[in-house]
């Protein structure tokens, strides 16, 4: 995502996905992809990848920089 490269980081999360699907950075990979998502235009899947963490995660402090990050995903 640093890079700019949006497209990639969505590879890097799914291959982080299948060897941690439960490890202790999921909710930052979860972040990242809905940032991800949005970068490449992917609007409907970042609001139910959002929308996903919100109901698991209602009190994530990611949520309102989400919001901010990419409108409309709420």
């Amino acid at each position: 995502m640093g890079a700019g490269n949006a497209s990639l980081a969505l590879s890097v999360l799914d291959t982080h996905q299948k060897q941690f699907p439960q490890g202790v950075l999921a909710q930052e990979r979860t972040v990242t992809r809905v940032q991800a998502l949005c970068r490449v235009g992917r609007t409907a899947e970042a609001r139910a990848v959002y929308q996903r963490l919100a109901r698991g995660a209602p009190k994530s402090p990611h949520l309102a920089a989400l919001r901010r990050a990419c409108p409309g995903v709420d």
